[in-house]
């Protein structure tokens, strides 16, 4: 019997429910995948007090407790940028924040702070949450390539995104990571 919801698992049995659920394919079923996500893309001046809350506590539950990385999170661009917030019943469960060209890289909208909780690690929502960050940039901004710090072992998960290695590996915070670059989608014949 499969279960197939994550509010009725805990623990253990919700690492081997996702098992099961990679293994059996169901995770790819689009209803079972987004059903209960909403995504909203909100400027900083719009956001309300508790989705900043929100925000800031998921950035560093994973940031600075999970990675024991502590660094000043709070590093004065928010106010500049779009935050691209994904909640499912249970809150807020991954973000992404976007700046225009010209605020982080001269000619590059930058995509950073890129997360998703814990609790929906496994359940294919990172590809959405980027997808739909790069779609709403190119929306706003029009067709600039997108610059991306990427931390190095998710290399292949970018890659796998139209995102091109541009530079070499540093340290950020301790942590290796990749300077990535993704073109804008070539214009549609017609």
């Amino acid at each position: 019997k499969m279960v197939h919801t994550p509010a009725q698992v805990s623990g253990r049995s919700c690492q081997r429910w996702v098992q099961t659920l990679m293994k059996t394919g169901y995770h790819k079923c689009n209803r079972w995948r987004h059903a209960q996500m909403k995504a909203t893309l909100i400027p900083y001046q719009a956001l309300h007090r508790d989705d900043l809350y929100a925000v800031m506590a998921l950035r560093q539950e994973v940031f600075v407790v999970e990675q024991d990385c502590p660094y000043l999170d709070a590093d004065g661009l928010d106010a500049q940028a779009h935050h691209l917030l994904m909640h499912d019943d249970h809150g807020l469960a991954a973000y992404l924040r976007i700046f225009a060209p010209g605020i982080c890289h001269a000619t590059h909208i930058v995509v950073g702070r890129v997360v998703t909780s814990p609790r929906i690690r496994g359940t294919g929502w990172g590809r959405p949450l980027m997808k739909r960050g790069m779609d709403e940039a190119w929306t706003l901004w029009g067709p600039h390539p997108i610059h991306i710090s990427a931390q190095a072992h998710l290399r292949p998960y970018y890659e796998s995104l139209g995102f091109v290695v541009n530079g070499e590996g540093y340290l950020e915070d301790g942590i290796p990571h990749l300077p990535m670059d993704c073109d804008p989608p070539a214009p549609a014949d017609g």
